[in-house]
Order: C-alpha cells, then sequence, then structure tokens
C-alpha cells in the first residue's frame, strides 16, 4: 500500500544561460571589448603624460649641472695653462752665468772671471736655442770659450734643474815659461802652447815667469805650439835646479838651429850648455855644479862656456 506523503524535491540550481551567437550576443562582446580597449588606452594614456613631463623635468635638471661641467672644464684648461707656463719657466735658461775657477791659479791668472763670463753670455746669446735647457747647446758654447782662452784647460756648462743660472767650471792650465821673439812675448804652458801675447793682458807683467829668449825668429800667435811639451818640462827643471842651488839665471836663450839651451848664470861671464835632445837635465845641471865648484876651487873660471850636453863629461872654454 502506497505511502501518501510530501514528496521530497531535490533543489536544484538555477541553470545559466550560455551566451548564443545570436546578435545580442556579439553585441555585447564588442561593447565590452570597446570598453576594456577605452580603458587600456586611457590607463596608457595616464602613464605616457607622466612620462613625458618627467623627461621635461629631467631635460631642465640637466641643463643645470652643465654650468658646472663647463665651469671644471674651464678650471682644468686654466690649470694646464699654468702648468706649462710653470714648465717654460723652468726651463728659461739665464743668459749672465756664474763662473767656478777649479785649480788654484790665481797667481798665473791671465784674465779674469769677468772676461770669462762676457765670453760664455756672448755665445748664449748667438742662438734663441740656447734660451732654454732642452735645446741649449753646452758643448758649442764650452768650445767657443776654449778657443777665445787658451789658457782654459778644461770646462764644463752645468745647468740647473730649478733655477735659471747656468754655471760653468773652468779648469785652467798653468802657464809655465815667457818666450821672447824679435816681435813679442808669448807665455807658453806646460805643454807648450802659447797662451797669449804681452799685450793682451795687463797681468803679463805679475807673471813671474822664466824668460827664455828665441833666436829663431818664428813668427808666432796665440794657439800655436811654441815649444814641445818635453823642452817645457826640461826647462823648468833645469830652473828649478839651479834655484835649489841658489844660483841666479841672468837668460835663457834658444840657438837658432840648435837642440840646446844655454843657460846664463848671474854675474858670470859664460854660458852653460844643455842638450834639449836627452831628458837628463838633472844630470847634466849636476855636472855643471860639480865642475863649477872644482873650478871655484882652484880659482879657475871659463871665459866662454861650459858644455854639459855629454851625459857624465864636460868641456870648458
Amino acid at each position: 500500500m502506497a505511502r501518501i506523503g510530501r514528496t521530497k524535491h531535490t533543489a536544484t540550481s538555477p541553470q545559466r544561460r550560455r551566451p548564443t551567437s545570436g546578435p545580442s550576443s556579439a553585441s555585447s562582446f564588442s561593447y565590452y571589448a570597446s570598453k576594456r580597449a577605452n580603458v587600456s588606452s586611457s590607463r596608457a594614456l595616464d602613464v605616457r603624460q607622466p612620462t613625458a613631463q618627467a623627461t621635461k623635468k629631467r631635460q631642465f635638471s640637466l641643463s643645470r649641472p652643465n654650468i658646472s661641467v663647463l665651469g671644471q672644464q674651464f678650471g682644468t684648461i686654466l690649470l694646464a695653462i699654468v702648468l706649462v707656463a710653470s714648465v717654460v719657466s723652468i726651463l728659461q735658461v739665464d743668459n749672465n752665468p756664474r763662473i767656478v775657477i777649479l785649480n788654484n791659479t790665481s797667481h798665473y791668472a791671465l784674465h779674469t772671471t769677468a772676461d770669462y763670463q762676457r765670453a760664455v753670455t756672448a755665445s748664449l746669446r748667438n742662438s734663441l736655442l740656447n734660451s732654454n735647457k732642452i735645446t741649449v747647446n753646452t758643448r758649442s758654447v764650452v768650445q767657443a770659450l776654449r778657443q777665445q782662452f787658451p789658457e782654459i784647460y778644461d770646462a764644463s756648462l752645468v745647468l740647473p734643474l730649478i733655477g735659471h743660472r747656468p754655471t760653468v767650471y773652468i779648469e785652467l792650465t798653468r802657464p809655465s815659461i815667457v818666450v821672447h821673439t824679435a816681435s813679442k812675448a808669448i807665455v807658453v804652458d806646460s805643454t807648450g802652447r802659447a797662451l797669449m801675447t804681452s799685450v793682451d793682458s795687463a797681468a803679463y807683467n805679475d807673471l813671474k815667469l822664466p824668460a827664455l829668449k828665441d833666436e829663431s825668429n818664428i813668427q808666432l800667435k796665440v794657439g800655436d805650439v811654441a815649444l814641445s811639451s818635453s823642452n817645457v818640462v826640461f826647462i823648468e827643471d833645469v830652473v828649478r835646479q839651479f834655484t835649489s842651488q841658489s844660483i841666479g839665471i841672468a837668460k835663457l836663450v834658444l840657438p837658432a838651429g840648435k837642440e840646446e839651451l844655454d843657460v846664463y848664470p848671474k854675474g858670470a861671464t859664460y854660458r852653460v850648455r844643455f842638450n834639449l835632445h836627452e831628458t837628463t837635465s838633472r844630470e847634466q845641471a849636476g855636472t855643471f855644479f860639480a865642475v863649477r865648484q872644482r873650478l871655484q876651487k882652484h880659482g879657475d873660471t871659463p871665459k866662454q862656456y861650459i858644455d854639459v850636453r855629454l851625459a857624465g863629461r864636460a868641456y870648458y872654454l
């Protein structure tokens, strides 16, 4: 028997309608699509507009540091100019040099330091290249100085690292003998080279050097070789030997055409004949001293000469 009662219905959710492919669904899709596109474009527009404004602000903000950049560039250029000017100033060479005489030859000085200074100044002024430390020709300056002053044995021009005034160091040769020719008197050094004539310097009279008369009448000028260096050494050694025996010398003579040195002792009427060709100046002088002493002991005096040109022998007349 069937039970009659209330039938329980299962609750069902309302079913959604599927969009149909009809005109109404297409129009609604296009509406929503266009609306979304408009929203997207408006958002994009909103995004681009701040970017343009930011760009303008950035350009404006960048235009302000440009002034500081230009200032920095100007400062760099100014600093470079100052540095270049400083370098140019450091490289300048003063044409008023300082002269330093290395060896002590003041007693035999032929020229003053002012004379050497004027010569170097003239050489530095002869060329614009000598106005700075990079292009200055120190060798030509020294060569010109030595050519003008033969008594300079060696010289060097030193440029300062920081300052402008150069220093010239000079080593002088030693004047040895005054050679008298028929026309002039010439001062020669230890090598026999002519340094100056008697009219070239007032210092000639203060030299107090041995005087040698050359009877060959050879024509000499400054810079020429008047005597060989061995002859100069020989003559100086003979003079020293006479001085050590307290025997004065009246004069020294070089006879023409002979390798001979004639020494005239003070107060004597004879001459002593030496052989310049030999290097035995001390032996020859020693022979003369022994003969002189023996002659004085016997009261004998030569009338013309004592000849000691042969080693270990002596002749007198």
